[in-house]
């Protein structure tokens, strides 16, 4: 388990990255799971890293600011409650979100938007605020076969997800793609984040040469995790997606790396199994999964029930 470097764009011929460039509103829509928001988090902040001034747009982090109630509905279990507090709410919630969107732009900012609503993008919507504000528009469809969405699903135990919605919205985005035409589109199942974001980068900087250098990244000291200790994860905004024989992380707007093994150790964090019982399941010595588990308590994803932490190692 380990902190994902930003990739470092080094060459940008011909273009201003900072806030008196162009603006561009960059929309990215897809199914659940499909690895949009992590996309999203990867590019804003890569932009904003290396020079240019960025608004990042996320619609279910107005939905949680905007109303407590919400956030409260779905720890309760009361998701159809919740869905409904929100279909009530939407037309404010569109309302809010355009109108942060449009003063961005105005003020020269590149805005970053996901979300997955097909009837705003059918709409034109957010485009049309884009073109009002004088800015450049790119809509980035971001998608993966159902498979490896259910696969994504299954290993993100988000409760209230149900397969058969994820299903049914995997087939009204497929229409959707055959309906629209889309500047980019990218397959996460075989994108890699980093690479999906120099895509969506040389499309609104044609001219540039990217160069990513990663930096590498020091892991923080190991602590002993002592015997008995029940880790939980409490990693609820988490976003997951596979890449290849590993997974790629988003938690706070950090970006980590983990391996089958650290995946699978943080899937088993549920407050109920020890240290030595994920160690057994996850097919790995308790030794790696303290490391770990250190790693991941550090980084804010993870709790401890029963005996915690011992001095440094």
């Amino acid at each position: 388990m380990s902190k994902s470097p930003v990739p470092e764009i080094t060459s940008l011929s011909d273009h201003n990255l900072d806030s008196r460039g162009t603006p561009w509103l960059i929309e990215l829509i897809g199914p659940q799971f499909s690895g949009k928001t992590t996309i999203a988090d990867l590019l804003a902040l890569t932009l904003e890293e290396n020079g240019s001034s960025v608004i990042r747009v996320e619609t279910d982090n107005y939905i949680n600011t905007m109303f407590p109630i919400y956030s409260k509905l779905k720890v309760s279990g009361k998701f159809r409650e919740a869905r409904q507090l929100i279909k009530g709410r939407w037309s404010l919630l569109h309302d809010v979100i355009s109108k942060i969107i449009h003063e961005g732009l105005a003020r020269g900012y590149i805005v970053v938007h996901d979300h997955v609503n097909t009837r705003q993008l059918r709409r034109g919507a957010y485009k049309e605020i884009a073109d009002g504000a004088g800015a450049k528009y790119l809509g980035v469809y971001v998608h993966a076969p159902l498979g490896v969405l259910k696969e994504r699903w299954r290993s993100s135990n988000i409760p209230e997800v149900k397969l058969k919605r994820l299903e049914k919205k995997h087939a009204k985005f497929l229409r959707l793609r055959e309906e629209l035409d889309f500047d980019a589109i990218i397959d996460t199942s075989s994108t890699p984040p980093d690479a999906a974001v120099l895509k969506i980068v040389s499309r609104i900087m044609p001219d540039s040469t990217l160069i990513v250098k990663p930096e590498p990244t020091k892991l923080p000291a190991v602590q002993n995790v002592t015997a008995g200790a029940r880790p939980r994860s409490v990693a609820g905004d988490l976003q997951a997606v596979k890449q290849g024989g590993g997974y790629f992380l988003v938690h706070m707007h950090e970006r980590y790396q983990a391996d089958e093994v650290g995946f699978k150790i943080l899937s088993l964090c549920d407050g109920k199994n020890t240290i030595e019982r994920i160690a057994e399941l996850a097919g790995t010595d308790p030794e790696t999964v303290r490391k770990d588990i250190e790693f991941l308590r550090k980084a804010g994803m993870v709790e401890f029930s029963g005996p915690e932490i011992g001095g440094p190692a």
